[in-house]
């Protein structure tokens, strides 16, 4: 998430208030490209509560995602990225592990065929099954 780190702040900063308390304040956007190019504007949080509430109603669930995200200790998560250099570009190639920790709607690889063409799944819930895509 590097350019998207700036508007993962600005929605940080949206939800870190209460509603009336953003109304005014002027915000200051900066991103900085590696290269040679960066853009600046800036944003002035609009007395329209209502416009307001609905752009917060749109982001009203980030804690609730942040918090559960899952907690991996680091020789587990370098053991995941390990294999997945390991099997980068391999063909034909079936994955290997749990779904068990997928969220409904997130979509999976279930395999790659021996034209590299991919084929996804899309977890629906417990009750739902898997659906194919």
């Amino acid at each position: 998430m590097y350019t998207a780190s700036v508007y993962g702040g600005l929605v940080s900063y949206l939800i870190s208030k209460p509603v009336a308390d953003l109304v005014g304040n002027r915000l200051c956007i900066f991103s900085y490209g590696s290269g040679l190019q960066a853009s600046m504007y800036t944003l002035k949080i609009t007395s329209s509560l209502a416009d307001l509430s609905g752009l917060l109603a749109g982001i009203s669930d980030v804690r609730v995602k942040l918090d559960s995200r899952l907690e991996f200790i680091p020789e587990k998560f370098e053991s995941m990225m390990v294999l997945r250099e390991e099997t980068h570009h391999q063909a034909p190639y079936k994955p290997v592990g749990s779904t068990r920790d997928l969220k409904p709607g997130s979509y999976y690889l279930q395999e790659v065929d021996e034209m590299h063409r991919r084929q996804y799944e899309r977890f629906m819930g417990a009750t739902n099954g898997f659906h194919n895509y």
